[in-house]
């Protein structure tokens, strides 16, 4: 951390600080909270704070609600910062402010759920909310976990909500990007675990998969939460497998397929290529990386057009094997009467990645060797080709010699007999 003109809030300090706040407009005062702010390990002068909270500009009073720290002030320095003791507490002066989008932007702030006693904080805010206050709660990066697997569960009853709140705070919820990012992260499902301990990594896991359990309980006709959950939320496989065994929808099996890794989701991938539904068996076999000789053999034989289509637009193949495996479906697909004008942009695709590889190639040393090489031989290739067109003309021209050696021989014999 550097130090910058007001780490120190001496009174000098702070008469500048209320000098440059009082003479600005709203906008300024707002940058200048800002200013102060970036240093997140420092803690705004109280009187700054205070000024921003009872400010008469409802902006201002805002942007402190949702982006101000540390502004519980009785733990502080006792040295007389407020006039009265029942002030040093800002939260919950905002908590009491006339503006209803004041009051719930400071439910959203992080600041009013730290990371050290917060347990039954995110439940005690919830209660004493509206459903405005709540759906700003629930975007809060801090938000306790219990409480989002009560709000997933439509069967739940004890915080008293309807169907219809339920599914707008779930929603809400689903648009934390922080707090679902770092329960992926520590619970490994989409690259390798963050979590340092056994426990944050089971606890992230079970998160996770309690809000897809708990999704595919909703009934249907309220709402889409199943699609939304199903395709935006990482979760290990042995979860996907089950939810996707259960799911009656082809839309919500064909979301669990977009959020899904063929390499790393082998359950999942293992039922969806033996989906009853041709939709979904084709979009599983546009997305697995790799297919045997075996099974393509049985596919090429076969009439399962939405398997062939799958592959005829799979991208994730390997390189060589792609080309090969489109060319071969494509023309059983061609046999079956199936118009295969749609793939044709793939032979663009693969002439563009052998430029592509061949740029690459040509840009280290080794690469251009093997370029000069590989036009060395098709030099070769040409010249061996005109040398047999030349043979072939030098034997067709000798032909033609003698034919008229003959003709001619011929012509003066028969002049010689008359």
């Amino acid at each position: 951390m550097e130090l910058h003109r007001y780490t120190f809030p001496d009174p000098y300090i702070v008469a500048d600080l209320r000098g440059r706040y009082e003479t600005a407009d709203a906008k300024g005062r707002v940058q200048l909270l800002i200013e102060l702010s970036k240093n997140e390990d420092c803690q705004l002068p109280y009187e700054i704070a205070a000024l921003a909270v009872g400010d008469t500009n409802v902006e201002v009073r805002r942007w402190i609600a949702r982006h101000g720290r540390y502004l519980d002030y009785e733990k502080g320095d006792s040295s007389g910062q407020a006039a009265k003791p029942e002030e040093h507490n800002l939260w919950m002066r905002l908590k009491a402010d006339p503006d209803p989008l004041v009051r719930a932007q400071l439910r959203e702030n992080p600041g009013i759920l730290p990371p050290v006693g917060r347990i039954g904080k995110s439940m005690q805010w919830f209660r004493e909310s509206s459903h405005l206050e709540r759906l700003a709660l629930v975007r809060n990066e801090q938000i306790e976990e219990n409480l989002i697997e009560q709000l997933f569960d439509p069967d739940e009853t004890e915080l008293g909500l309807t169907l219809t709140e339920r599914y707008e705070l779930c929603c809400a919820f689903l648009t934390n990007c922080t707090v679902i990012d770092t329960h992926v992260k520590d619970a490994g499902v989409v690259g390798n675990p963050s979590a340092w301990d056994g426990w944050t990594w089971y606890s992230a896991r079970k998160f996770l998969g309690t809000l897809w359990l708990n999704a595919a309980k909703w009934p249907k006709g309220t709402g889409n939460l199943q699609h939304v959950v199903y395709r935006y939320v990482a979760v290990d496989d042995e979860t996907k497998a089950k939810v996707y065994e259960s799911c009656d929808e082809p839309v919500w099996r064909k979301a669990i397929l977009y959020n899904s890794n063929a390499k790393r989701d082998h359950n999942t991938f293992a039922m969806a290529l033996r989906d009853r539904d041709d939709g979904c068996r084709e979009l599983a076999y546009s997305l697995i990386p790799k297919i045997d000789e075996k099974e393509l053999s049985v596919l090429s034989v076969g009439e399962d057009k939405p398997d062939l289509c799958g592959l005829a637009d799979n991208r994730v193949l390997p390189e060589p094997r792609q080309s090969e495996v489109h060319l071969q479906v494509r023309a059983r697909l061609s046999e079956l009467g199936e118009s295969v004008t749609a793939f044709g942009d793939f032979d663009h695709m693969h002439i563009a990645r052998k430029r592509e590889s061949r740029r690459s190639e040509a840009s280290t040393a080794r690469g251009r060797r093997r370029r000069l090489s590989r036009r060395l031989r098709a030099i070769q290739r040409g010249v061996d080709d005109m040398q047999a067109r030349l043979g072939r003309l030098v034997s067709l021209s000798s032909l033609v010699l003698f034919a008229c050696v003959v003709g001619l021989m011929a012509a003066l014999f028969t002049r010689w007999l008359r």
